[in-house]
Order: C-alpha cells, then sequence, then structure tokens
C-alpha cells in the first residue's frame, strides 16, 4: 500500500502539537477527564442557586460546623420545591446527620402547612449526596458488588447512572426516614430523580443531585 503523507498546515506554527496527535492521545483523555469532573463539580454546586426561584425560608438550625436551612421554592403560577441547604461558614458543602435532616424535613412541612400564601409542593430537592454522608456512603456499599454496576467502565451495565442510582436509592430503605415523614404529613411519594452522578477513583456511584418527587 503506498503511503501518502499529510500536507502540513503553513499556519501552524512549527512549535505547536498536531491537534489529531493529541486527541488521539492518553494525555488528552486523562485531561479531558479531569476538566469534565471539575465541571460536574461546580455545576452541582451553582445549580441549585441558578434555579431557584421565589425563595421562603421555613426552617433553619444552626450548628458550630455546618448551617441547615430549608427554603418554599417556587416559580409564580407553578408547583413549589422543598430545598434544602447545607453549608458551612465559608459557604462550603458540609454534612449533616439522618436524624436532623429528617427533623429538618418534618419541620419545614409544619410550618409550609401553616402558611396559605405559598404553592403547593412537588418536590423535595436534597441537594448532594455527598452532604449526607449516610446516604453517599451506602450508595457505594450498594455499587461496589452489584451486578447492574460495571465497575471496570464506571457505569451501569445497562441504561444511564442517572436510572441506576434513581432505581436503587428508591428500591432501598436508605431514603425511608424521608419516605415516612412526607407521608406523616399526608404526601405520597412517586420517586427519587438523581443526575450529575460522579464516581469516585474507585469508579462507583458517590454524589449527584437529587430530587424527592411527589404525587
Amino acid at each position: 500500500m503506498k503511503t501518502v503523507n499529510k500536507p502540513i498546515n503553513p499556519h501552524r506554527h512549527r512549535s505547536c502539537p498536531d491537534p489529531q496527535a493529541i486527541t488521539h492521545g492518553g494525555a488528552y483523555h486523562l485531561m479531558m477527564h479531569k476538566l469534565k469532573y471539575v465541571f460536574l463539580v461546580l455545576l452541582l454546586t451553582f445549580s441549585a442557586e441558578l434555579c431557584a426561584g421565589v425563595s421562603n425560608q421555613l426552617y433553619e438550625e444552626k450548628e458550630v460546623s455546618c448551617k441547615l436551612k430549608v427554603f418554599h421554592d417556587a416559580v409564580p403560577g407553578e408547583n413549589g420545591v422543598l430545598v434544602i441547604k447545607l453549608f458551612d461558614a465559608q459557604r462550603h458543602d458540609c454534612d449533616i446527620s439522618r436524624e436532623k435532616a429528617v427533623k429538618a424535613l418534618d419541620m419545614a412541612l409544619i410550618n409550609f402547612k401553616n402558611r396559605n400564601d405559598l404553592a403547593e409542593i412537588s418536590s423535595v430537592f436534597l441537594g448532594r449526596l455527598i452532604s449526607y454522608k449516610w446516604l453517599s456512603d451506602n450508595l457505594l456499599r450498594m455499587s461496589k458488588d452489584n451486578a447492574a454496576w460495571n465497575v471496570r467502565n464506571g457505569r451501569p451495565v445497562k441504561g444511564t447512572k442517572n436510572n441506576y442510582v434513581n432505581s436503587l436509592l428508591h428500591s432501598s430503605d436508605i431514603l425511608q426516614p424521608f419516605y415516612l415523614i412526607l407521608s406523616k404529613n399526608n404526601y405520597k411519594v412517586s420517586g427519587i430523580s438523581c443526575e450529575k452522578i460522579l464516581v469516585n477513583k474507585e469508579k462507583l456511584p458517590f454524589d449527584g443531585m437529587c430530587w424527592i418527587t411527589l404525587q
């Protein structure tokens, strides 16, 4: 077979590497993977703030290391969302115990029912899973030897990472403390909706943005 030499682009400086050569190199793929990870982390951090409508605070609990607030967010004319926000003094993400998270949701729902000026809610936004270490740790544990998760590729055997996490969390009893509080306040859970799922160095899912959806 006759070899055809690729013509040199006269407009590119000689010291500049060939972009096509970089694209096929391992270094490029590693760099793009890291950039994608950083982008997802930033997106997880700021998405809730960018999508917020009119906010009304329903509950607040201050701790030494972590502040917990629950808001009712709604766009005029649409159903509302209960938003749980957790942050430290520098407004970084922090993690809260199951007991305090459940108590906050319960108190926020009680305060919400005492208001008649707020739109009915259709979901509860939990925020990032790593803000609930007990949730994140259980997700890792359940995925480690799960036949539905491909550890080699860092993704489910079938379907998307979002659907995998949704199904796993909703079918387990991990979220039952939240579900019981919602049921106590006359709300029926229809499911869990997570997105922007992140995997760790062991290629296991551990973080994402999650909503509890209501009927």
